[in-house]
């Protein structure tokens, strides 16, 4: 199993892409530019790309929901019983 990995603009270096993992404890907050986003991983990873805290917030959940739906996430789901 795996994390998929999701691609984002990077701000520092236009034309480069940052990849950070589709996972749901991932932080995004705004960022000191409009249009940008500070990510933050679980492992302390900090990345400034390019949009809306919105934006990457959504793109990150989803993918992070569709790897636990089909099995791919490092952890599964199990049930709180």
């Amino acid at each position: 199993m795996f994390t998929p990995l999701l691609q984002f603009d990077d701000v520092k270096n236009p034309g480069k892409s940052i990849a950070i993992p589709a996972n749901p404890q991932v932080s995004v907050t705004p960022g000191p530019s409009p249009d940008t986003a500070i990510v933050v991983t679980p492992d302390g990873q900090r990345a400034w790309v390019v949009g809306t805290v919105q934006e990457i917030q959504i793109k990150i959940q989803a993918a992070a929901a569709r790897s636990h739906e089909n099995g791919d996430a490092p952890q599964k789901n199990v049930s709180v019983h």
